[in-house]
Formats: C-alpha cells, structure tokens, sequence
C-alpha cells in the first residue's frame, strides 16, 4: 500500500484548489481533477509557480535542516551559484509578501474575496517577472524547465 501526501491550497480565484502530489502514487481522482502526471500542460503556469516558489521557501530564521532542504531542491534545478544566490533572495521576499497576504486573506471580513484572492497572484506575477530580469538567462529558462516538470507532480480541480 502506498500513501499519498497532499499540500493543498485553497482560496484561489474563482474557488479553484490545488493539489500538489509530494509522494507516493497517484491515487485514483475525482473526476474534474487535471491530473499533471497525464496532461501537465493543463495546469496553469501561475498556479505551477506558486507552488514551486513555496515548495522553495524557507521560514524566517530557517535551520539547518531548512537551508539543507532547499539547497537540495535548488541543486536539482541546476541553477550557478550567482543565480542560486539571487533565487535565495527573492525567495525571501516571496515568502514574506505570501505569508503577510495569507494572513489578509485568513482575516478578510469577506471571507476570500475576488479581490484578496486575486492579491495572491499579483504577488506571483510580480515575483515572477523580478526573477525573468534577475536571474541570467541560462538561470531562468532552468527554473522555468524545472516548473515545467514540476507539474508532472501536481493535480489541480478547476
């Protein structure tokens, strides 16, 4: 028997929840599910790089087991050591602007609007577009091949 973990996000526009696959094998899925391991290319670029860009970050004041983590997932991308470093520090500035607008969205009166929720993305699109003019070009079309395959992992309901 094999298990599955899930890390699951919810309150993303238009209701829409997406699943990560970190292990095991895939389950049988409700229908509606994209399943990436099948139709990867069905999943949307911006929700792939949440994910990843999550999946990277590290805690405020990480340990050493959290910096080991992460260099292990940033080796596998193949970034050099320039663009590693560069990726590091956006990173931290993801995760702080991600953390600070999940707290918004866990105390909005509104419960999730179309707006708060929308405020997610913004932060994705503008940390994607800073790491398209920080990372050198060889850096950015790896980590865009790295999310790429990333999505081979992940399943998403629309």
């Amino acid at each position: 028997m094999h298990r599955s973990i899930f890390i699951l996000f919810a309150m993303l526009p238009l209701g829409r929840l997406l699943l990560a696959q970190v292990s095991g094998d895939s389950p049988s899925l409700p229908p509606g599910i994209v399943d990436g391991s099948k139709t990867p290319g069905l999943i949307p670029d911006q929700a792939a790089f949440r994910l990843v860009l999550l999946s990277l970050a590290v805690p405020p004041s990480p340990d050493e087991k959290a910096l080991a983590r992460q260099d292990a997932f940033l080796k596998k991308i193949g970034l050099s050591d320039v663009d590693k470093t560069t990726l590091k520090n956006v990173l931290v500035t993801f995760a702080a602007n991600h953390s600070a607008w999940q707290q918004t969205l866990a105390t909005s009166v509104t419960g999730g609007s179309t707006e708060v929720v929308a405020e997610g993305w913004v932060i994705v699109k503008n940390t994607r577009e800073l790491l398209t003019n920080k990372l050198t070009t060889d850096g950015n079309t790896k980590l865009v091949q790295y999310v790429t395959l990333a999505k081979l992992h992940m399943r998403v309901m629309p």
